[in-house]
């Protein structure tokens, strides 16, 4: 009896062993370069598009800059962003595209770019009364939609407001926008427009009543990493700029705005 019992305990921790092994394979494949690259859906800077290749403005720099330094692009992983963030942070050799570079996240990552720049603002549905002038008057608002772990909700937090409500898909923020059921929600002026259409809705139901903030969004490498790639990377990103392929990619994906110089 001992020696069943035994041997059934050995099974399954092995069986349990051969699981976890391979639900952590799954969960983060390694690219040749031995390099885990995360995004989110949140179009135009990252997306899959109708060929099921993630595309947007951020995926083809960061395609460009590891074409430049002979590395293999491939092996993307498209998550929510909450998953997405908390396993860059955490994982050495990760690679988190695009990500907002504030004065929270400064030390947790290295930096290549800035890629881009976003306005944030507050925005309410478009026959909404509400008058937004400051932070004070927004933190006495019923409900202010938020996504999870992005960088508007850990700014907002930051300043003391208590009337959030998170969820991990900004399309779902959006509808809660619209349907009226919160108040008022955080998005940038380069992606909003692209998110209320993937959720079905025109922009123009939704109205901007007040700037939040202007930030710039980086490519986000994971402390752990080797610090040369960043450097390379950088370098190979200027090149980008100088030769004018950043202002070709810009005009693929958002021609109305200028690439940075």
């Amino acid at each position: 009896m001992k020696l069943f019992i035994i041997v059934l305990a050995i099974i399954v921790i092995v069986i349990g062993g051969w699981g976890l092994f391979s639900a952590l394979n799954k969960a983060a494949p390694v690219s040749e370069n031995g390099l885990i690259l995360l995004t989110e859906d949140y179009p135009p800077i990252t997306y899959r598009d109708e060929n099921g290749k993630i595309s947007g403005l951020a995926a083809e720099v960061l395609e460009e800059i590891m074409n430049r330094q002979g590395m293999s692009y491939r092996d993307l992983q498209l998550l929510k962003w909450d998953e997405a963030y908390d396993r860059a942070v955490r994982t050495p050799n990760t690679v988190l595209f695009s990500t907002e570079r504030t004065p929270e996240r400064e030390k947790l990552f290295d930096w290549v770019g800035p890629i881009g720049s976003n306005k944030t603002y507050f925005y309410a549905p478009k026959n909404s009364k509400l008058k937004i002038n400051n932070l004070d008057q927004a933190k006495k608002v019923g409900r202010i939609a938020t996504c999870s772990s992005w960088f508007t909700e850990q700014y907002l937090k930051d300043q003391g407001f208590t009337n959030l409500q998170s969820f991990t898909d900004p399309q779902e923020n959006i509808k809660k926008l619209v349907n009226e059921e919160v108040d008022l929600s955080v998005f940038t002026d380069m992606t909003f427009p692209r998110l209320a259409q993937q959720a079905g809705y025109s922009p123009e139901d939704l109205k901007p009543l007040y700037q939040l903030m202007e930030t710039q969004f980086y490519i986000a490498v994971s402390k752990g990493t080797d610090p040369d790639l960043a450097v390379r990377w950088q370098a190979a990103f200027e090149q980008i700029k100088a030769d004018g392929t950043l202002s070709k990619i810009y005009q693929k994906y958002v021609p109305e705005i200028e690439a940075p110089k």
